[in-house]
């Protein structure tokens, strides 16, 4: 800061997703299970870079994205949950649950809470507001 040097993007983008998993814990205490549930959706589309947490966070992302009623996020996550590679280490309380919403498949007329969209604060392009980066001017 004191040399006004800027942060490199991929350090920046990194530090958000840390940023975003760090907060959930805070959104969840307040009962603000929507915003929770897309910071976890952030994070889980950047799971490689948490490895030792995958099964966690997966998990957590699908309890909330469920409660938020993201159903269709809740069912992708889930049935990535329990593959063979990462059944074992998902905790009992959360297996019978994360199964029956496995066994549910979403249907279409199945209606989801929709995330808000905003204009990119550079180029006005449409993006979700959890949204990192633009794709147009990116």
């Amino acid at each position: 800061r004191a040399q006004k040097l800027a942060l490199p993007q991929d350090l920046w983008r990194r530090l958000m997703i840390l940023h975003s998993y760090v907060i959930v814990k805070r959104l969840v205490k307040s009962g603000d299970h929507h915003t929770a549930a897309l910071m976890l959706l952030r994070v889980a589309k950047n799971i490689q870079q948490f490895p030792a947490h995958v099964v966690p966070i997966l998990t957590s992302a699908v309890i909330e994205c469920h409660r938020s009623k993201l159903s269709t996020d809740a069912y992708q996550y889930a049935c990535t949950l329990m593959r063979p590679e990462h059944r074992p280490q998902v905790a009992d309380q959360y297996k019978k649950k994360i199964e029956n919403i496995v066994r549910k498949p979403v249907t279409d007329d199945s209606k989801e809470a929709s995330e808000a969209t905003s204009g990119c604060m550079y180029c006005g392009f449409i993006i979700l507001e959890s949204q990192l980066d633009c794709p147009n001017c990116k």
